[in-house]
C-alpha cells in the first residue's frame, strides 16, 4: 500500500497517535463483515463480475470463453452444394500476378456454367472499370481463319489471272485493264481485313464480364455497406442499385435494424451508404449483397449482419442474398432478438415446394452467430481435413487451354492436305465439318451471351454431342487410312519417305487422342465438382490481405466466412445466443445459493468439497446446453461469480484467522520497515512500554522555505504536494531498512538500527541522504513541468550518530515507537545548521567517521550548537564517492584544504584556496560564505581570543 494513504492520516503526531483506536474501528467493522462474509463475498462478487462483463477486457473473456464451447460442440454439418473457387496461389502463377483482367474471371464463369454450377457468389468487389484487353478469341481463332479465307481467295484469283493471260482467255490488250480492276478488288480486300483488325481485336473486359455473367445467370456481386467509392455515375448507380438490388419486402416495425446498422458503421472511416458493384456489371448480374465482415473486439470474427438498413430498404448479406433467392420467402420479419423468413421454402429440398417460417436467431446486437466449420481452410497434408470443397480458377482456366488445343489440332490436321485422285481423303472434310461444328457452338455461346437465345439445355447437349463425335474422330482409324494410302505410294514410287511421313501422322494422331483423353478426364473431375453447387469465388493466395481469425484459425482467407454462413443457414443449425440479462439473473441466483451455502457449512473441506462440485455443474450445465441444443448463455459472470465467491469465502475465512498478525503488519508497515514490521509480528510483546539505549543514527529533514510554499497554495493543494514529497522521501528511508519515526508538518524523523540491528547504519542514513537529494531533483523536474508546484521543494538533512533511548513510549493505552535523547536533538540541529553554510546535508564527526570513506565530503565548521556545549566537527556530504564527478572531487579536495589553511590562520592562502573552490563551482554558497569570513577577519584584524568553533545562536 502507497505511504502517501497513511501520510494523511498522520500529518500531524496527534493524529498518528490515534493509529491503535483507528486499527480497533477496523477489526470491528471485519467482525461484522465475518458474520455475513458468505453474503457479502457473493454479491460483491457478482456486482464485479457482472460489472466486469460490461467491459472490453470482460467481453473478450467472454468471447475465449464461447470458443472453447465452440471447440467441444459436435462438429456442424457440411452442405456439399458449397463450392469454393480459389483465386489461390496455383491460379496466380499460372495465370499471372492479381488483379487479372476481367475476360479471364469471365471465361472462368463461362466455364463454370458449362461444368454444372449453379449459384455464383463474388466475394470480390469491381467498384471501378476494367483495363479494355485483347479479344482472344478473336486473335486465336476468328482473325486466322479470315486471313487466311482473304491469303487464299487473293492467290487464287492472281493464278486465275496469270493463267488466263498465258491462256489468251484474256487478250493481252485487255490485261491492263483486267489487272487494275483486280488491284482495286484485292485492296477492297485488305482494306476489309485491316478494318475487322482494328474493330474485333480489343474488347470491352466489362463488357465481356457483364455478358459472362448473363450467361451464367444466377450470379451475384457486392453492394459494400459503406459508401467507398464516389465518381460522376455515383447517384445513377446508387439509384438503380437501389430499385433492383435492394429488398423492400422486410418488416422491422422497432426500425432495430436501422439502429443496428448505424452502430454497427458508426466509427467507419466512410460515409455511411452503399457502394455497388459498376453499373454494367450490376445490371447483369441476378443480385448482390454487402461482403463486410463484423470483427469482434479481440480481432475474431463470430457473428455477422444479415441486413443493412439503407433509407428505408435493405441489402442483404452476401450469401444471404442468394439465400432468400433459394428460400423465396414472401417476408422477412424483424421480431425482438428473431429474425423470420415467413412462408420460405425448405432449405434442405427447395425443389420439394413446401413452405414454412425459418426463425434465425440474433444476439444482443442483432447478428447472426456462424457455426462454424472445425476444419481448416485448406489442408495440403490432409485435404479431407479441410472445410468446404475447393477448386482453383486455374482448373477452369486449364479446361479452356486443354479444349482449345484439342481444336488447334483439327486446324493442323486440315493442314496436312492429303489427297488421292478424286480429291481430298475423308479424314479432312470431317477435321473441316468438326471445325465448322465448333464455330456454330462459339456463335450459339455468344447468342447465349447476348441473351438472342436461352436454350441453354440444347447447347450444352450439343457441346456433349461434339465432343463425343471428335472422340470418335479420334478413334475412327482416319489415321489408319491416311497410313494406308502412304503405303500404296510407296509401292508404287519405291520412296521410302512416305514411312517417316506415316509414322509421324500416326505419332500425332495418338498425341491427339492422349490430349482428348486428358481433357474428357479432366472436364470429368471439373463436372463432379461442379454439378449443381453453390460456388463462391475469392481471392486465397498466399499473399492476399484478406485473412481474418475465426474460432479455429488464426489465418483464414475470409471468403471461407461467406461460406460458413450460407452453411449455418441452409443446414439450419443455428446457434441461440440467450441475452445478457439472463445470464445476470443467473448470476443473481448461484450467488445467493452460493451465499447460503457456505454459510451452513462450518468445515473447510465441505466448503472446498462444494465449491468444486458448483464450479464443474455450472461450467458442464453451460458445455451441455451449447453442446446438445446449440444454445449460448454468457458464461462468463455466472462462472466467475462461482469460482471466485469459493476462493475468497475460502482465502478470507483463512486470512479472518489471521486478522491479529495482519492487522500489525498493515498498520506499521506504513512507518517501519518491512524488517521491523516482521518483528513486531513474530513477538508482539516489542509493543510494550519501555526502551534500550543503542548506537544508532537520526535523520532529520526540512524543507526550505515551507511557510512561502504553504502562502502560494490552498491547504489542500498543499496537502497533496506534501504527500506526494513525503511518499518519495519516505521510501528511500524504508529501502535503507531505517524506520520512520514521525512527520512533523513538512518534516521527516527518522532513525537507522533499530529495532533491527544494522551494523552500518550510518551509511545506510548517509546514503538515505543523498539519495533524497537525487529524488528530489527529479521530482521538482516533473512537479514543476506538470505545474503542481509553484517553486521547487528544497531538503535539508541532519544527521547524527550516538547513543539513544528507543524503544515504546507512553501509557499502555497510548504508545510511540520513537527514540530521545542528546544524539537526537543534535541532529534535529544539524538539520538547521545547513542555512548558515548554503549546504544541504550535514553530519556530526561521529557519523563521517563511521562512514569508512564511502562518501565524498568537506570539514566545515566546529560548531556548538544551542542547547549542546560539547563543539561538533561539522561535515557537509556532497555525493557517494563513487558516484562523485571529477569537477566535484577536485572542489571537495581543494574545500578541505582552504579549510585548513584557514583554521591555521594562514588566512592569505585560504582565500586563495577559497578563490579557487569558487572558480571550481562559481554557484558554492559554502566557498562563498567562508570567502566572506576570511575577507571580514583580514579586514577588521584577528581577535586574540579567536577560534574556528562557532557558536550557533538559533535552531
Amino acid at each position: 500500500m502507497p505511504c502517501f494513504l497513511f501520510h494523511v492520516l498522520y500529518l500531524s503526531e496527534s493524529s498518528r497517535n490515534d493509529l491503535e483506536d483507528r486499527v480497533k474501528i477496523i477489526a470491528g467493522i471485519l467482525d461484522y463483515l465475518k458474520k455475513k462474509l458468505e453474503y457479502a463475498v457473493a454479491f460483491i462478487t457478482l456486482a464485479v463480475f457482472v460489472s466486469l462483463s460490461l467491459t472490453e477486457s470482460g467481453v473478450k473473456i467472454e468471447y475465449g470463453m464461447y470458443d472453447t464451447l465452440l471447440a467441444i460442440k459436435p462438429e456442424v454439418s457440411e452442405r456439399k452444394d458449397v463450392l469454393l473457387v480459389n483465386i489461390d496461389d496455383e491460379a496466380i502463377e499460372q495465370i499471372g500476378a492479381w488483379p487479372w483482367t476481367r475476360d479471364i474471371i469471365g471465361n472462368a464463369l463461362v466455364r463454370l456454367r458449362e461444368s454444372g454450377g449453379r449459384y455464383a457468389v463474388f466475394d470480390i468487389e469491381y467498384l471501378s472499370p476494367g483495363q479494355t484487353g485483347v479479344n482472344r478469341n478473336y486473335v486465336k481463332t476468328e482473325f486466322p481463319a479470315e486471313y487466311k479465307s482473304v491469303h487464299q481467295e487473293i492467290l487464287q484469283y492472281l493464278s486465275d489471272f496469270s493463267g488466263a493471260v498465258s491462256s489468251g482467255s484474256i487478250p493481252v490488250e485487255y490485261a491492263v485493264d483486267v489487272g487494275t480492276e483486280m488491284s482495286g478488288y484485292i485492296d477492297e480486300r485488305l482494306n476489309g481485313l485491316a478494318e475487322s483488325i482494328s474493330s474485333n481485336i480489343f474488347q470491352d473486359n466489362d463488357e465481356y464480364f457483364a455478358r459472362s455473367l448473363k450467361f451464367f445467370g444466377k450470379s451475384y456481386l457486392t453492394i459494400n455497406a459503406e459508401r467507398i467509392n464516389t465518381n460522376d455515375d455515383t447517384e445513377i448507380l446508387n439509384k438503380w442499385a437501389y430499385e433492383n438490388r435492394l429488398w423492400t419486402n422486410v418488416l422491422d416495425p422497432g426500425g432495430k435494424i436501422a439502429r443496428e446498422t448505424a452502430h454497427t458503421y458508426r466509427d467507419s472511416d466512410f460515409e455511411r451508404g452503399i457502394a455497388p458493384a459498376i453499373l454494367p456489371l450490376l445490371q447483369a448480374s441476378s443480385g448482390a449483397g454487402f461482403p463486410n465482415v463484423i470483427i469482434d473486439e479481440d480481432g475474431v470474427r463470430r457473428r455477422i449482419e444479415l441486413l443493412a438498413e439503407h433509407e428505408g430498404a435493405y441489402v442483404a448479406q452476401l450469401v444471404f442474398s442468394p439465400v432468400l433467392d433459394i428460400l423465396k420467402p414472401e417476408l422477412l420479419e424483424r421480431r425482438g432478438r428473431t429474425l423470420i423468413l415467413r412462408n420460405a421454402l425448405d432449405p434442405k429440398n427447395p425443389e420439394s415446394g413446401q413452405r414454412s417460417d425459418i426463425s434465425i436467431p440474433l444476439d444482443d446486437h442483432g447478428r447472426f452467430l456462424i457455426n462454424w466449420l472445425k476444419r481448416a481452410f485448406t489442408s495440403v497434408s490432409d485435404p479431407t481435413d479441410q472445410s468446404f470443397r475447393h477448386i482453383s480458377v486455374y482448373a477452369l482456366k486449364l479446361a479452356d487451354d486443354l479444349e482449345e488445343q484439342l481444336i488447334d489440332n483439327l486446324s493442323r490436321i486440315t493442314e496436312y492436305g492429303i489427297r488421292d485422285s478424286s480429291g481430298f481423303l475423308p479424314y479432312h472434310e470431317a477435321a473441316v465439318w468438326l471445325l465448322s461444328s465448333y464455330a456454330d457452338l462459339n456463335a450459339w455461346k455468344e447468342s447465349l451471351m447476348d441473351e438472342s437465345r436461352n436454350d441453354y439445355s440444347g447447347y450444352f447437349a450439343a457441346r456433349d454431342e461434339f465432343f463425343a463425335m471428335y472422340e470418335e474422330y479420334l478413334t475412327g482409324g482416319y489415321d489408319e487410312e491416311i497410313k494406308t494410302v502412304f503405303d500404296r505410294i510407296k509401292e508404287a514410287t519405291g520412296d521410302s519417305r512416305y514411312d517417316e511421313l506415316s509414322a509421324n501422322i500416326m505419332g500425332n494422331f495418338q498425341v491427339y487422342r492422349d490430349q482428348f483423353a486428358l481433357y474428357r478426364d479432366h472436364i470429368s473431375r471439373l463436372e463432379k465438382e461442379c454439378e449443381g453447387s453453390f460456388c463462391i469465388i475469392g481471392y486465397s493466395g498466399v499473399g492476399t490481405s484478406d485473412l481474418g481469425v475465426n474460432p479455429f484459425q488464426k489465418s483464414y482467407a475470409n471468403v471461407g466466412t461467406h461460406a460458413n454462413i450460407y452453411n449455418t443457414i441452409m443446414t439450419q443449425e443455428f446457434i441461440y445466443p440467450f441475452p445478457s440479462w439472463f445470464s445476470w439473473i443467473l448470476s443473481f441466483v448461484l450467488a445467493l445459493v452460493s451465499g447460503i451455502a457456505y454459510r451452513r457449512i462450518k468445515g473447510l473441506k465441505g466448503r472446498i468439497l462444494f465449491g468444486l462440485a458448483s464450479i464443474v455443474v455450472v461450467y458442464l450445465s453451460f458445455a451441455a446446453a451449447f453442446a446438445l441444443f446449440r444454445v449460448y448463455i454468457h458464461v462468463f459472470a455466472p462462472l466467475m461469480t462461482v469460482v471466485v465467491t469459493f476462493l475468497l469465502v475460502s482465502i478470507l475465512k483463512f486470512i479472518f484467522s489471521e486478522q491479529e498478525k495482519s492487522f500489525l503488519r498493515k498498520a506499521f508497515t506504513m512507518y517501519l520497515s518491512s524488517d521491523v514490521v516482521n518483528q513486531i509480528v513474530e513477538d508482539p510483546s516489542l509493543l510494550k512500554l519501555g526502551g534500550q539505549e543503542k548506537q544508532i543514527t537520526a535523520l532529520f529533514t526540512d524543507i526550505k522555505s515551507f511557510s512561502t510554499l504553504s502562502e502560494k497554495v490552498t491547504p489542500e493543494h498543499l496537502v497533496e504536494i506534501l504527500n506526494k514529497y513525503l511518499t518519495v522521501m519516505s521510501d528511500i528511508v524504508l529501502e535503507q531498512k531505517g524506520t520512520i519515526d514521525k512527520y512533523i508538518g513538512d518534516a521527516i524523523v527518522s532513525f537507522f538500527g533499530a529495532p533491527i540491528d544494522l551494523p552500518d547504519h550510518a551509511s545506510r542514513a548517509c546514503l538515505a541522504a543523498v539519495r533524497m537529494k537525487q529524488a528530489e531533483e527529479k521530482l521538482n523536474e516533473e512537479m514543476m513541468a506538470a505545474n503542481e508546484t509553484p517553486m521547487p521543494i528544497y531538503t535539508r538533512i541532519g544527521v547524527n550518530t550516538g547513543a539513544m533511548v528507543v524503544g515504546n513510549m507512553g501509557t499502555d493505552n497510548k504508545m510511540n515507537y520513537t527514540i530521545m535523547g542528546n544524539d537526537v536533538n543534535l541532529a534535529a540541529r544539524l538539520e538547521g545548521v545547513n542555512k548558515a553554510y548554503g549546504t544541504w546535508i550535514l553530519v556530526s564527526e561521529s557519523t563521517w567517521n563511521q562512514t569508512n570513506g564511502m562518501f565524498l565530503g568537506r570539514k566545515l565548521d566546529r560548531v556548538r550548537v544551542v542547547g549542546i556545549n560539547t563543539p561538533v566537527q561539522l561535515y557537509n556530504i556532497m555525493a557517494v564517492r563513487s558516484e562523485a564527478s571529477g569537477r566535484m572531487v577536485a572542489l571537495a579536495e581543494k574545500f578541505n584544504s582552504a579549510i585548513d589553511a584557514y583554521r591555521e590562520k594562514r588566512f592569505g592562502d585560504s582565500i586563495i584556496l577559497f578563490s579557487k573552490c569558487l572558480e571550481i563551482e562559481p554557484d558554492d554558497a559554502a566557498s562563498s560564505i567562508f570567502l566572506e569570513k576570511v575577507h571580514k577577519l583580514v579586514k577588521e584584524g584577528v581577535p586574540p581570543d579567536w577560534s574556528d568553533v562557532v557558536n550557533m545562536t538559533s535552531k
